[in-house]
């Protein structure tokens, strides 16, 4: 399936599944790890919002859990304002810490971290969706 047909099948599900109408003048949270699901599901609801005139709001957690990641951030953030005009707000969140002080496995940490954020974001922008790639 071409990316094109795939943006179709998309589409087809946002009319069977959500009211088109709800979207307009929304906001959706979209995580964004930088892998291939979600850079996907990116740049299609970047294609749809125009039809359903939502905003995309890209989101990207650093969980300081490798040496490089501050610096794939950044190039994830240049790649998005210079593909798509648009922000990306990175949160840099540090998950050994947190697992450590909270006594709970490096996973949970990020989990528990990856809510707060989200949930912050989904209030403070008014969100109506949250949108993950996996």
């Amino acid at each position: 399936m071409g990316l094109n047909n795939f943006i179709k099948h998309i589409s087809s599900l946002f009319e069977k599944f959500l009211n088109p109408y709800e979207l307009a003048d929304s906001n959706i949270i979209v995580g964004l790890s930088g892998g291939a699901d979600s850079m996907l599901l990116f740049r299609c609801l970047k294609e749809l919002s125009a039809k359903y005139f939502f905003q995309p709001i890209p989101i990207h957690i650093n969980h300081l859990t490798r040496e490089k990641a501050t610096e794939q951030s950044q190039i994830l953030s240049e790649h998005i304002w210079k593909e798509y005009n648009q922000r990306l707000y990175v949160i840099s969140f540090d998950a050994v810490k947190y697992s450590k002080r909270y006594k709970c496995s490096l996973e949970e940490a990020g989990r528990q971290g990856r809510q707060k954020i989200f949930d912050y974001f989904f209030n403070r922008k008014k969100a109506k969706y949250l949108a993950l790639g996996h």
